[in-house]
């Protein structure tokens, strides 16, 4: 964000307004001074924070794979090892301005194991 125009307003030559990183960005705020016709100054460093709330949960989902995600990203949920979604589709959760992942509505139940028949030897 920024205090350069407010209301839509110019600044005017010799005042100064200032420049920031938005919600769900870290980093400075960097000032800006006009010298008409130049708006002087550079913009702030501004780097995604990480989503460190609302990690997908839930009986066998495996959530901890979001782990390490930042400001806009996605990432895509499953069920952990011998679990399987109830209805097939693609799950993502993405990672939101104010640190918190959207809920991705993935189900898991537990996989059947197949017959002891199955197994040579056995029959």
């Amino acid at each position: 964000g920024h205090t350069c125009a407010p209301g839509g307003v110019a600044v005017l030559n010799g005042e100064s307004c200032y420049a920031f990183c938005t919600q769900g960005y870290d980093g400075g705020v960097s000032d800006f001074e006009c010298d008409a016709p130049s708006l002087d100054g550079s913009a702030p460093a501004c780097a995604a924070t990480d989503c460190t709330k609302g990690f997908p949960t839930g009986a066998g989902v495996n959530g901890s794979v979001c782990m390490g995600f930042t400001t806009g990203e996605i990432c895509d949920v499953s069920c952990i090892d011998g679990w399987t979604a109830t209805t097939a589709g693609t799950y993502t959760a993405e990672c939101q301005v104010d640190g918190r992942f959207t809920t991705t509505g993935l189900m898991c139940e537990k996989k059947a194991c197949g017959p002891l028949a199955d197994l040579s030897g056995f029959g």
